[in-house]
């Protein structure tokens, strides 16, 4: 099936997209840029005006969250899931425009529903999907999926820091 960059024709705040919001909030924090912090205040009131961190997921540029009927196929067509996802990989990106835009304090309801999928283990995401649906362990990208709610955990949690300025 269509790769990250196709989807939508490239119109869509998906999984590429998203990443964006991390990185932004990097500028933001470790070099106090301006542009970074209005971009992730508006990003913040959109997803607000959505019900806040219960609705992150990937949206259209239309502003409505993708499709729950819409699938891609991955590893070799073995493994398929929605492309609308609400899991541990939006909800830490997202987490990061709350961070920036609320303040540590005020980005707690980020923090939570972010700690709402971990079980405990080694890993983000649930085993089982409490919905019936494909946002199980099965069903994700581990590595890709991983790293994205662990710069997002990280970020909130105060441990994603400028090294440079720590060594």
């Amino acid at each position: 099936g269509l790769g990250y960059n196709a989807y939508l024709d490239g119109r869509g705040f998906y999984k590429d997209a998203i990443r964006t919001l991390w990185r932004l909030a990097t500028d933001a924090i470790w070099f106090d840029d301006e542009r970074a912090k209005t971009f992730l205040g508006k990003a913040h009131t959109f997803l607000q005006s959505k019900g806040g961190p219960e609705e992150a997921n990937f949206f259209t540029m239309e502003g409505e969250p993708v499709s729950m009927n819409d699938y891609w196929d991955f590893d070799n067509y073995r493994r398929k899931r929605h492309r609308f996802e609400h899991s541990h990989l939006t909800t830490g990106m997202w987490a990061t425009a709350g961070f920036v835009a609320a303040g540590p304090k005020k980005a707690k309801p980020y923090s939570d529903e972010l700690i709402s999928f971990w079980e405990g283990g080694d890993f983000w995401g649930h085993t089982v999907d409490p919905a019936g649906g494909t946002e199980d362990i099965a069903h994700n990208e581990l590595y890709f999926d991983q790293f994205l709610a662990w710069f997002g955990a990280s970020m909130i949690g105060g441990y994603f820091v400028d090294i440079r300025k720590h060594i």
